[in-house]
């Protein structure tokens, strides 16, 4: 069972997002997770849904949104449960509570398909793979990072001054090779 708090107040960046125009799948952050109850939904009963909002972070569509629905009834096996499994939620315990915090953040590969009307609609959520991580734009910054203040420049130091050498060793005078059957004296070893 999800629980969900309204959080007032929260800024966020209002620079249009770049629209999601192929299918495919994408490397995604978790942004946003909200309750979801149509109307039909309501007047037959069923369990509300949980809508998840992602953000793509490669460089195709860097910043585009994608969302996907689940049922809120959390089952062994079903669509939620896989979806959390992916997220790293694999070894939740019976009536365990996940609380959308948690799952902000999380990056997972996200399959894509595209509604008539063009909204991008996530089908299924896997688990990130560390070879994925090459994929993720160089733009993205993790939640709760900000850009760094720029900094004064910074006067360059005199280069230091080598320090000194040790005498270079004498070379050894050369040894005849060693005949097959010779003995080696071990103070003969120069190492």
């Amino acid at each position: 069972m999800l629980k969900f708090k309204k959080q007032e107040g929260q800024e966020y960046d209002k620079t249009p997002a770049p629209r999601i125009t192929r299918e495919g799948e994408f490397i995604a952050e978790v942004v946003k997770l909200e309750e979801f109850q149509s109307e039909r939904g309501e007047k037959e009963g069923w369990a509300p849904s949980v809508k998840f909002i992602f953000r793509v972070i490669e460089d195709d569509f860097f910043g585009g949104f994608a969302s996907g629905l689940v049922t809120s009834q959390w089952h062994s096996g079903n669509k939620l449960d896989n979806w959390l499994s992916a997220m790293g939620m694999k070894n939740a315990g019976l009536n365990e509570t996940i609380v959308p915090e948690q799952l902000k953040g999380k990056i997972v590969k996200v399959d894509i398909n595209l509604s008539q009307k063009g909204f991008a609609n996530v089908k299924v959520v896997r688990e990130l793979h560390p070879n994925d991580r090459a994929r993720i734009s160089a733009n993205y910054k993790p939640r709760g990072t900000k850009q760094a203040a720029p900094q004064a420049p910074v006067q360059q130091a005199p280069a230091p001054t080598p320090a000194p050498q040790p005498p270079a060793q004498q070379a050894l005078p050369p040894q005849p090779p060693a005949q097959p059957g010779t003995v080696i004296d071990d103070d003969s070893v120069p190492f």
